[in-house]
């Protein structure tokens, strides 16, 4: 199973273009913007296939969303790879969280105002 990432295309771009507008397709690491839905990236990447090969309905699809508000590795597969993709939900993730302690939201992240509720030394092991 070859990935399509970063390194990939620069160290052979034409190549790595090649495998992304292939028929068969491509499994790609896309680095997701914070604030950008993994539906809108899926997306940007259809259309640009799209636009390269003329076939105006690309198959793609992702292993699993990331939140709007995060950042990491999305997964993306396009045309005939994104069979594989199925095989790729289960596996074992790693995630790095930094937070604020002290503090509140009515949604619990940032997508509502940000409540202080006291600082570090009013947080106990309760």
């Amino acid at each position: 199973m070859e990935l399509l990432d970063r390194a990939s295309f620069l160290a052979d771009p034409v190549k790595a273009q090649e495998n992304l507008i292939s028929s068969e397709g491509a499994l790609l690491l896309v680095q997701k913007p914070y604030g950008e839905s993994s539906f809108h990236v899926v997306n940007r990447v259809r259309k640009a296939i799209s636009i390269v090969t003329g076939i105006h309905k690309v198959k793609c699809g992702h292993a699993g969303t990331l939140d709007p508000l995060a950042t990491g590795l999305l997964i993306l597969a396009t045309r005939h790879k994104t069979k594989e993709l199925t095989n790729l939900i289960g596996l074992d993730k790693t995630y790095r969280v930094r937070m604020r302690l002290g503090v509140t939201s009515a949604s619990f992240d940032l997508e509502q105002p940000v409540e202080i509720t006291g600082g570090e030394q009013s947080i106990t092991n309760e």
